[in-house]
């Protein structure tokens, strides 16, 4: 017992988790573990049709199809939100999703990879990502408070980027015995296995207004609205905005470079499958040992700004040199900065909100704003490779980022000046 009493110590003391908090950790540890461990079964595939069968040059078009289902998905999750208790949105969001994996799974077994099919899962898949792991950070924000969101959510991203490791480890291994389609009848166990914890997790809540809330009522179109009505909101919205532009131009220099390696599409997608093993098992080191004595030993304000001085540095060094290398690893460095610091202490911020901005904006601002600069920059792209080349395209990607890094000081020192207590809706 006293071993069991240190031990229980220990792991408080290393974790910042206090006693009461673990039954509710380990099952939102758990959760986004599940979810993110489905999205990385099925994103090589979407990366490898895209490389394959979309082709670079047509993915444009793709990104704009996105967009427009973004818009028309936004009011739906407002009508949702606005009509079904918090501690039941999840679960329904994840039913969509699951019947549509089904779906999918039985177009592919019947039709193989025909074009129209390639655009319709590299669409879906592009919603799927950014939906449900919005809604799972506006549940973890309505779970936790300000105080222990600080403390708990770059251990709980950790969850996730196990599961995000242990996807693509096991489905590198599983596709050649099993194809890279039936990965998809995993993908759907995994995220049954999410709704599940999603549901459990509001039993375990530390707070009972989650589990007595109601409808949350208002406009279907009120993230939008909220946008436009807060200077704060509107900061976050260019926030995103310049962070994706950015992204997305980083994401077709990639897909180029790979396409040119000439491979099938199953052999692309163990490449990919290994890329995204190696990203992953950089963001859990990262959120293990450094996010969290990273924001308290710079603050806000410089935590923020790493992302976009990465980026700049990234397109600056692509613009000199082109190679394949080099395109990998600044891209293994953005998405291991993004996912393992950018994003959790972003997500912290939205912990002393009002449900409205948690969910309505929230979602709004990590999809349709989202898409919509992915789309800018796939629009973008062909052309700017057609007149200036990867390295032209990289300069103007860098000074897309200087603009990031103003607006991210901007947004720090607003927030910072505002009450712990931010007053949004």
């Amino acid at each position: 017992m006293r071993l069991e009493r240190w031990l229980t110590a220990a792991r408080s003391r290393v974790l910042s988790i206090h006693t009461s908090e673990w039954p509710s950790f380990v099952v939102s540890f758990g959760y986004f573990f599940v979810l993110l461990a489905c999205y990385y079964t099925m994103r090589p595939l979407r990366d490898a049709l895209a490389a394959n069968v979309i082709g670079v040059e047509n993915l444009k078009y793709a990104f704009v199809t996105v967009f427009v289902v973004m818009l028309l998905l936004i009011p739906a999750f407002g009508w949702l939100a606005a009509r079904v208790p918090r501690r039941n949105l999840i679960p329904s969001v994840y039913a969509f999703f699951l019947i549509s994996i089904v779906l999918f799974f039985g177009m592919f077994a019947r039709y193989g990879e025909p074009l129209w099919l390639a655009n319709a899962f590299w669409v879906w898949l592009s919603v799927f990502n950014v939906f449900v792991v919005s809604a799972f950070w506006s549940f973890m924000a309505d779970i936790y408070n300000g105080e222990q969101a600080t403390r708990l959510f770059a251990p709980i991203a950790a969850g996730g980027s196990l599961g995000a490791i242990s996807g693509p480890f096991l489905a590198g291994r599983l596709v050649p015995i099993i194809g890279i389609a039936n990965m998809l009848l995993v993908a759907g166990v995994l995220l049954i296995l999410a709704a599940a914890a999603a549901v459990y997790l509001v039993r375990l809540a530390p707070r009972e207004e989650i589990r007595q809330a109601q409808p949350m009522g208002g406009s279907v179109i009120e993230g939008a609205t909220l946008a436009i009505r807060y200077p704060l909101l509107r900061g976050f919205t260019l926030f995103m905005i310049l962070g994706t532009l950015t992204g997305s131009i980083l994401y077709f220099i990639q897909l180029k470079a790979l396409r040119d390696l000439d491979l099938a599409t199953d052999g692309l997608a163990v490449i990919l499958y290994n890329l995204d093993t190696t990203i992953n098992v950089l963001v859990l080191v990262l959120q293990l040992l450094v996010t969290q004595r990273l924001v308290r030993l710079t603050g806000l304000t410089i935590t923020l700004l790493l992302l976009p001085v990465l980026v700049v540095l990234g397109f600056s060094a692509i613009a000199f040199s082109s190679a394949l290398w080099l395109i990998l690893l600044v891209q293994i460095l953005r998405r291991g900065t993004l996912f393992a610091i950018t994003n959790p202490v972003v997500h912290t911020l939205f912990a002393p909100m009002g449900p409205h901005s948690k969910y309505k904006f929230k979602n709004f601002l990590e999809t349709a704003v989202y898409r919509a600069g992915d789309t800018a920059g796939s629009w973008a792209f062909p052309p700017l490779l057609a007149v200036a080349g990867i390295a032209g395209t990289a300069t103007l990607g860098a000074a897309a980022g200087i603009v990031w890094v103003g607006v991210t000081a901007w947004l720090a020192r607003r927030y910072a000046g505002r009450s712990a207590q931010v007053d949004l809706p």
